[in-house]
């Protein structure tokens, strides 16, 4: 399905009803869109001491997913 390449700013109102709709079946590939999701969050820190902590947890919570 398109919608997880699209990011969650970019999806219309009925595309976020049937990502809520997805994410209820609690498939893997929905927290893969999540990772990614806030993935994109590290690029917002300007700051490196802020940067690195919030890299480090984003990689434990991918490195430990199992995906």
């Amino acid at each position: 399905m398109h919608l997880w390449l699209k990011t969650l700013w970019d999806l219309t109102k009925k595309q976020k009803g049937r990502l809520t709709e997805l994410e209820k079946l609690n498939l893997k590939i929905n927290l893969d869109y999540l990772l990614k999701g806030a993935f994109g969050e590290f690029w917002d820190y300007r700051n490196p001491v802020w940067a690195k902590p919030y890299l480090d947890k984003w990689f434990w919570w991918a490195t430990h997913s199992r995906l």
